[in-house]
């Protein structure tokens, strides 16, 4: 199975109760340690992180806002990402897309919008329901709290793109694709 669970930091239930998601007051939302922690248990020392700030740096290599991740190589094995949560999160998934086509494990950090075109274009197929092949989906249980910062106002989940075989269709990288339901929210 692809889906799995993984141990998330303590949850909380704050902000869910009025049946609304509320708005978050920034994109930026630092790795929390603990989490970081798993991870590098099985996926060893990540190479880069293109959506970093030098106090916040997953790996030895990383990028920042200046240098502009989602313009430069990711050539890497192993990649973590925690984007900027905005509206161009769309773009971030995609180019993960992209660098495990060319040969990367992509680890991603995201909030949980199965709403989104980005979600059905390049993470879960609908006409399946499953993930997209070389698709990993590990949805975090409670709300996350996000490097030293209160809990997080949305669900997060933990999406890795592996490599395919060659000749193996991946997911779309074709914005509206979703399918099912692909009238919701765009990024």
């Amino acid at each position: 199975m692809t889906a799995r669970p993984m141990r998330g930091p303590a949850p909380t239930d704050r902000g869910t109760a009025r049946g609304y998601m509320p708005r978050a007051e920034t994109v930026e939302w630092a790795s929390p340690p603990e989490l970081m922690v798993q991870l590098r248990e099985e996926f060893g020392p990540f190479e880069l992180d293109p959506a970093a700030t030098p106090e916040n740096a997953q790996a030895p290599r990383f990028y920042s806002e200046r240098e502009d991740g989602l313009r430069q190589p990711w050539n890497a094995r192993s990649v973590y990402v925690n984007p900027p949560y905005g509206h161009g999160l769309g773009a971030w998934v995609r180019r993960a897309v992209e660098a495990a086509r060319a040969g990367a494990v992509v680890v991603m950090l995201l909030p949980a919008r199965t709403d989104t075109a980005w979600f059905h274009d390049c993470v879960w197929d609908a006409q399946q329901h499953r993930p997209r092949p070389g698709v990993e989906v590990r949805l975090l249980r409670g709300r996350v709290r996000y490097g030293g910062r209160g809990s997080a106002p949305f669900p997060s989940m933990v999406v890795v793109f592996r490599p395919l075989p060659p000749g193996e269709a991946g997911p779309s990288l074709k914005p509206g694709r979703g399918g099912i339901g692909d009238s919701g929210p765009q990024e």
